[in-house]
């Protein structure tokens, strides 16, 4: 029978010992027994049984198995470092980027966790605190009655909630240093929030009454959260679930034959492409990195905000990228363009237009279309045998049919960008007209495209969400595709 533990929302772990089979309720029952299930346990133990410790509904039953069932679909669903490792313990969990599973058989995953703080309180009579290496502190009388608690490690700014006695010479709280000397105290004789101050390493906290037993006690209140490897509550191997773990086993086969796997994918383009706006590329947010993540592949990232297709004209200092073309590196496997959107949003760039039986004559890169022509030859001549591939954007803010200065809708670039492209023969993925996302929608805007440089929604940039949705799984599909298995 298949013991099954999980997370709750709280982050208590919950052990479903029966989640199948007969309860010994029903066999209570069976036996000719009547009566509800707190009446069967009143009659084991004499009290009230407490739902999800004694006994489980069958409706609770359903609902663990159903979240079980939709936290393995999800993992299956994202194939983001999905490949669980073994470990003997946390110390070897090296990439933070993977799942692990230990030898307690559940799944641990590098992640924020609320950070707790060990308190014990220990009872003291007479005589003298002894703390550091037997060091006398301060001493009481005979009669001296006290609490104190284990010495905790703690930084600046932990707070504790305090409640006891204390006064100058037993002190309520005890701050010390790495070398564990005493570097300031506090007192209270009544509840009270302690902070720890500058350069505490260390604490320890007291409570005092000569005369009477005397409500003590220490909470730790900071909630400060800390990255760490983490029980996910989730075991790897459940009995009852080894149909889905195979499935799951399946898919890390399909990562190990990946494509994609060992290759170099070079990317330029705009911010849509660079995602460095709010910190997104080093937290995993940008799909040139989310990309490499899952397919143990690498990449090397030129796109840069506020970038255009076209040359650069006198006075604007922004990323060009036909400009760019000669930095670019020679070693990728796969060359990925993007951009459009701050060619539309600039006066001085003009559309231009391109000819289809025009393959060698002279191109005006300070136009779009001009610029876009000299990038497919560049890569084409100089990249030779690499896949080559572009991404239109989804639609931004509210132009995509709105018409810019020039009388230009972002529609008419896009539909450029696909005769372009047609012309040289280079794959495209077309976020604008099929990917589903659109940035003068309200919802969207909200939950997938917030990554602005205030954090912000702005109908423009994804966040890590709209990019996992929109972007990751439409570009795998692409690159596996155009990508040579030889």
């Amino acid at each position: 029978m298949a013991v099954l533990k999980l997370r709750d929302k709280k982050g208590n772990v919950v052990a479903v010992p029966s989640i199948t089979g007969q309860s010994a309720y029903q066999v209570w029952l069976d036996s000719g027994n009547t009566g509800t299930e707190e009446d069967f346990f009143r009659t084991l133990v004499g009290r009230t049984p407490i739902k999800g410790i004694d006994y489980w509904t069958e409706e609770d039953k359903a609902e663990l198995l159903s979240a079980l069932n939709t936290y393995i679909d999800l993992e299956l669903a994202s194939l983001t470092s999905l490949k669980p490792e073994f470990a003997n313990d946390i110390t070897e969990c090296k990439d933070t980027s993977k799942l692990y599973v230990l030898p307690d058989g559940y799944i641990y995953a590098y992640m924020y966790a609320q950070e707790t703080k060990g308190i014990t309180i220990e009872k003291k009579s007479g005589g003298f605190w002894q703390y550091i290496s037997g060091e006398m502190l301060w001493q009481t009388s005979a009669s001296y009655t006290g609490w104190r608690t284990n010495m905790i490690s703690v930084t600046e700014g932990d707070s504790f909630t305090y409640i006891g006695y204390s006064d100058d010479y037993v002190p309520g709280a005890v701050w010390l240093d790495s070398s564990q000397s005493i570097i300031d105290t506090a007192h209270s004789t009544s509840e009270i929030v302690f902070t720890a101050p500058a350069g505490a390493a260390y604490a320890r906290f007291y409570s005092y009454n000569a005369n009477s037993e005397k409500e003590f006690s220490v909470t730790y209140i900071s909630e400060k959260k800390v990255k760490q490897w983490s029980n996910t509550g989730c075991a790897f191997i459940p009995a009852d679930y080894g149909d889905r773990v195979s499935a799951l086993e399946s898919k890390t086969e399909e990562l190990d034959n990946d494509v994609l796997k060992g290759k170099k994918i070079v990317y330029d383009g705009d911010s849509i492409c660079e995602s460095r706006l709010s910190g997104a590329e080093s937290n995993g947010g940008a799909y040139a990195k989310i990309i490499a993540d899952m397919t143990g592949g690498s990449y090397s990232n030129h796109a840069v905000g506020g970038g255009r297709i076209a040359s650069l004209l006198d006075g604007y200092s922004y990323h060009s990228i036909v400009d760019n073309l000669e930095n670019l590196p020679t070693d990728g496997d796969l060359y990925c363009f993007e951009g459009g959107i701050n060619d539309y949003w600039t006066p001085e760039i003009k559309l231009g237009s391109f000819d289809y039986t025009n393959f060698d004559g002279a191109l005006d890169t300070t136009t779009f279309c001009g610029a876009l022509e000299r990038i497919f030859r560049y890569a084409l001549n100089n990249f030779i045998g690499k896949p080559i591939c572009f991404v239109i954007t989804h639609k931004i803010q509210s132009s995509a049919y709105v018409k810019n200065n020039n009388g230009n809708t972002f529609k008419e670039y896009r539909d450029a960008i696909v005769g372009i492209c047609e012309k040289y023969s280079i794959p495209y993925y077309d976020a604008f007209s099929e990917s589903g996302l659109n940035g003068w929608n309200v919802i969207h805007n909200h939950f997938y495209l917030t990554s602005n440089s205030e954090g912000k929604a702005d109908g423009c940039h994804p966040n890590a969400e709209g990019y996992k949705r929109y972007y990751v799984p439409q570009l795998l599909e692409m690159f596996r595709r155009i990508m040579p298995n030889i």
